[in-house]
């Protein structure tokens, strides 16, 4: 697993942190036989600020290279050109609409930004040839509703995808396994995907990666919970050739060399290496 220690917003906003991203993972793919990597198996995953930039770098690898097997979303923030909707409203003790107003003020320095698909991946005209993608999403969470629209989005488009609803549990739940059953269900569930993307049998201890049983949203979402029939064999994206150049984003730390398959995170919390994304 690998953590990206991308460039910051205000300081350095949009599109810094994305092509930060990319770059970390092309480099990752490029030396992969120094950390003991597969290249042919890399993810990228993120929560939150960290899913956007998942996404966002999923869209460039599908251009740019590298290829990747598999994108995990944990409640993402795929729309930054619009308004956060949903139950939360302006709760002061959660994640709120102000809170989704303040990051994207402070990550954007021109608003037309907004609409660029690398800072709002909903509004990308093409989301065919992406990975597969397992979407996390939280109701009392003002990001829900446009994590449902992206991994309906992304179903559309042919691209395997799992939506994870969890109702009642609020933004910030998956990095909180010691307070919520579900925030450590979830974390089962995204190992559980992971670990199948990547070839490897499941644990024993590992709930299955199929259907959601914790239901989605709304009738209207049922079928974007299931379980996409093609994701077993979906083979890793041709994303063409890798141009690994030089990686201006410093040092990545890569932890200890695994011989297992590695994950070129922008931001997740724990169960997959990242920097957390605000």
């Amino acid at each position: 697993m690998v953590t990206v220690g991308y460039r910051l917003a205000p300081e350095h906003p949009f599109p810094a942190a994305v092509h930060d991203c990319h770059a970390a993972t092309v480099w990752i793919a490029g030396n992969a036989d120094s950390f003991g990597v597969d290249p042919t198996r890399l993810a990228v995953g993120g929560d939150s600020a960290g899913g956007n930039l998942a996404a966002a770098v999923s869209l460039l690898c599908r251009s740019d290279g590298p290829a990747l097997v598999a994108q995990l979303l944990v409640y993402p923030n795929t729309d930054v050109s619009g308004e956060p909707s949903g139950p939360v409203g302006d709760d002061p003790a959660l994640f709120n609409r102000r809170s989704v107003v303040w990051y994207r003020t402070h990550y954007l320095a021109d608003p037309e930004h907004s609409r660029d698909p690398l800072a709002s991946p909903l509004l990308a005209d093409d989301l065919s040839g992406l990975p597969p993608a397992l979407v996390v999403t939280a109701e009392l969470d003002p990001l829900c509703a446009e994590g449902q629209r992206y991994a309906q989005r992304l179903r559309g488009a042919g691209v395997p995808t799992r939506l994870d609803h969890y109702p009642q549990m609020v933004h910030g739940f998956f990095a909180m396994p010691g307070v919520f059953t579900d925030g450590r269900r979830a974390q089962h569930r995204a190992a559980a995907f992971l670990r199948e993307r990547f070839g490897l049998p499941p644990r024993r201890d590992e709930p299955a990666a199929g259907p959601a049983d914790n239901g989605p949203a709304d009738a209207a979402l049922a079928d974007a919970a299931l379980a996409d029939a093609a994701l077993a064999d979906a083979g890793p994206v041709d994303a063409g050739p890798v141009d690994a150049g030089p990686v201006d984003a410093g040092p990545v730390d890569a932890g200890p060399a695994d011989a297992g398959p590695g994950i070129a995170s922008a931001d997740a919390g724990p169960g997959v290496a990242g920097v957390r994304g605000g």
